[in-house]
């Protein structure tokens, strides 16, 4: 029965909402039907929580009485107090769709019908006689000193306060009267000469002719303090009678004239003030313009702050016209001269801003342009442009000196996009971390994206930021205090004296900016040294590699090259086991106190020449390993030269073995064969003393002392990478000396044939010596 009741009831709902009934659209109304009932049906809402709907109707109510109507306060609370007696589970429902459908009661609602507002009662107004009733203000007695003297204070109690009784009525005719003149002394008779002469010194109102034209010639004369004032607020960005603004342009109204100055010669000066005033209102218009770069937002604030000092300039300029105790001399021409002197910095200013607007795109261009202007000036010796563009340039400076302090002293860079620095994306190598992780933004010609005056300092400021996230990956505790170096301006890059405005601006600048860059720059480039020198021993490291590849001590190279060659001539299957070799290399430098031989690795790869061959004792590679910090100075390229150096050493050493092994006889063997013997000992003994003499002590000797005298890894990094390239190139193995180096090569061959023809007459004498022996 409940279904079919609700189901009856959906349908009439169905009904009154669609317009549709079952007679006039049976398939419509069916299909509106089934789509209420299947959302009634999947309906999973809760109930109405009964108290939030009771919260709500106490602050419904509550705001009725705040905003003043109590009627619909009390009727609502009297209403709710009824319906607590009729109330069912359904009540909460019904309050809650009520809420729900409410619109703006405090402003709509109107709780009484036309009978009842036609039976209210009406308010009367409140006259005066009951004021005076209540609160009488005529007594005499009220309006006496009151005594303060210690004697009255005594009898206080005895004291009686006598009020008259009051009257019905008060509001006699005879007070009236006397109101009315009350109110009449409050205001004050015209002077009529005194107004008539104020509207004349109005010259901007026009005057009623009535019908007739007036030809006064005195009708828009004005007087020159009044023209002076008009032409001030004008320049200040004010309103003006005298001048009317069409856009970007000031012009003059034609139509007033000085008592003593013609109308031409008077309009064609306030033409020029409005020619001047020009030229301001393009300043006053730029710098409302909206930007959301930085370096421009602060820019602008600076031009702002420059017009602000202009308009006080001006203002105090207006004050002593007004100040009439002041004997001054009122003239519109000096006025006109004084206006130009203050108005040519914002003028030369307005036409740097045209030029920046169409020159360049770039964010700095205003500070190039800015710092170029002061230079110019300075050479022109125009000191008060000179100023003037030195403020603004240092104003505009701070917003591009902010991120450098960011990265110099944390190493974050604020706005990658907007910086001259660069972090490379992708996955980055330890060993290259100092190199690869961070460089500047150059354009697509290779020009760094800077302000050219910061060019010089770039790699500074790149190293510095550099230094710190490198500190970091290192997990060393960066004490580094931040900077107490004051940002640069004006007093701090150049004083006003004769002497330093003589000094050229860019030799100030570059100074003052290198002692700001420094200061944030030195100590974390010396932690970091520090820190690569004595706790990951790059000295060791680097004694280590002389005493491994550059035969620093002859006598270990002498200890480790003397096994293998022996094997080789012997014929050994295991002379390159490098096992066996890297045993060897261990025993050899076991009191080496600079290497540590758990670094070494041996490796042996297949030769393509024979195992005599001068080549064959390429065969044998050395790997030391170094700690990644390190490996930031001496990078991994670096230590395929000092393999070859080591190479090429061996393979001397190795013709310098063979050599010495051939033993002559006085008188046995031919002198050709003895004179090539002794030549080969001779060249193979020079070029030998040579690399190590010559050319790797001297580089050795230089690489310390410029590591030593270096600032940072990059100067470390490149006297290592010169030391390498000079060994490289003076070891006779660079590319466009690799003719000279296979010559050597070649000679180097014909100790190995020398000694290949030499050994089977030395076997077949030596065997003829045992014989005969027995």
């Amino acid at each position: 029965m409940a279904f079919a009741q609700n189901n009856s009831t959906l349908e009439d709902l169905v009904a009154d909402v669609t317009k549709i009934s079952p007679a006039s659209d049976p398939k419509a109304f069916k299909k509106w039907r089934d789509y209420a009932l299947k959302t009634t049906k999947s309906s999973h809402w809760a109930r109405v929580n009964q108290f939030e709907v009771e919260s709500k109707l106490n602050g419904l109510a509550e705001k009725f009485h705040i905003l003043n109507r109590e009627d619909l306060a009390l009727g609502m609370e009297s209403s709710l107090q009824k319906l607590e007696l009729v109330s069912d589970k359904w009540t909460p429902d019904i309050l809650f769709l009520l809420l729900e459908l409410s619109d703006q009661p405090t402003s709509k609602a109107d709780i009484y019908d036309s009978r009842e507002k036609s039976h209210s009662p009406e308010l009367t107004p409140l006259s005066w006689a009951e004021l005076k009733r209540d609160d009488p203000f005529s007594d005499d007695d009220l309006w006496k000193d009151v005594s303060y003297s210690p004697i009255s204070s005594d009898s206080e109690d005895d004291i009686s306060i006598t009020t008259p009784a009051p009257t019905e009525n008060l509001a006699t005719s005879k007070d009236q009267v006397s109101q009315t003149n009350r109110v009449n002394e409050l205001f004050v008779e015209v002077d009529e000469a005194l107004l008539k002469s104020l509207l004349n010194l109005q010259f901007w109102v026009d005057k009623p002719s009535n019908g007739i034209q007036e030809l006064s010639a005195d009708k828009n004369t004005l007087p020159e303090l009044q023209a002076v004032r008009e032409v001030l607020q004008l320049l200040r960005g004010l309103p003006t009678s005298m001048f009317e603004i069409l856009g970007m342009q000031v012009r003059y109204v034609d139509q007033h004239a000085l008592k003593d100055l013609s109308k031409p010669v008077f309009a064609s000066i306030m033409q020029s003030f409005a020619a001047l005033a020009t030229h301001v209102l393009y300043l006053r218009k730029w710098v409302q313009q909206p930007v959301t770069e930085s370096l421009l937002r602060a820019f602008k604030a600076a031009v702002q702050d420059a017009i602000t000092d202009y308009d006080k300039v001006i203002g105090k300029l207006d004050t002593s016209f007004v100040n009439h105790g002041a004997d001054i001399t009122i003239s519109l021409m000096a006025v006109m001269d004084e206006a130009r002197i203050m108005s040519r910095p914002l003028l030369f200013l307005g036409t740097l801003i045209k030029r920046m607007s169409t020159t360049s795109a770039k964010q700095f261009s205003h500070l190039e342009l800015i710092y170029d202007s002061i230079c110019e000036q300075q050479e022109a010796g125009d000191a008060i442009l000179y100023v003037f563009l030195a403020n603004i340039f240092f104003k505009s400076l701070r917003a591009f000196l902010r991120p450098i302090r960011t990265w110099m002293e944390e190493g974050v860079i604020v706005n990658q996009s907007a910086f001259f620095i660069q972090e490379n994306e992708g996955p980055l190598e330890d060993s290259s971390l100092w190199h690869d992780q961070f460089s500047l933004r150059k354009s697509q010609h290779g020009d760094l994206l800077a302000p050219i005056f910061v060019h010089a300092a770039a790699k500074f400021i790149l190293n510095a930021g550099k230094s710190i996230r490198f500190l970091g990956r290192l997990d060393t505790a960066v004490s580094l205090s931040k900077a107490t170096q004051s940002d640069l301006d004006l007093d701090l890059v150049c004083c006003h004296d004769d002497e330093q405005f003589l000094s050229p601006f860019p030799i100030l600048f570059d100074s003052a900016l290198d002692t700001w860059i420094r200061s944030m720059y030195s100590p974390a480039m010396t932690t970091l040294k520090q820190q690569i020198w004595s706790k990951y021993q790059l000295g060791v490291h680097l004694e280590a590699l002389q005493e491994i590849y550059l035969s620093k001590d002859g006598g270990r190279l002498q200890a480790l090259a003397d096994p293998i060659f022996q094997s080789l001539d012997n014929k050994k299957t295991g002379w390159n086991d490098r096992y066996v070799f890297a045993e060897k290399v261990k025993d050899v430098f076991a009191d080496c106190d600079h290497v540590k031989e758990q670094l070494i690795v041996v490796r042996s790869t297949p030769s393509k020449s024979g195992v005599r061959s001068i080549r064959g004792a390429s065969n044998i590679v050395l790997d030391y390993h170094l700690p990644w910090p390190v490996l930031n100075v001496i990078r991994k390229q670096s230590l395929a030269t000092y393999q070859r150096v080591f190479r090429f050493l061996l393979q001397l050493y190795r013709a310098k073995y063979l050599l010495r092994q051939n033993v002559f006889q006085r008188g046995k063997e031919l002198p050709i064969v003895v004179a090539i013997n002794h030549q080969l000992k001779w060249l193979v003994d020079v070029l030998q003393a040579h690399i190590i003499f010559s050319v790797i002590q001297p580089l050795v000797e230089r690489l310390g002392q410029q590591i030593s005298e270096a600032n940072d890894l990059d100067a470390m990094s490149e006297a290592h990478d010169r030391f390498v390239s000079s060994l490289q190139a003076q070891c006779l193995l660079s590319k466009n000396l690799n003719p000279i180096h296979q010559g050597i090569m070649s000679i180097l061959e014909l100790v190995v044939q020398l000694c290949n023809i030499q050994k089977p007459w030395q076997a077949i004498e030596a065997l003829w010596r045992n014989r005969c022996s027995r």
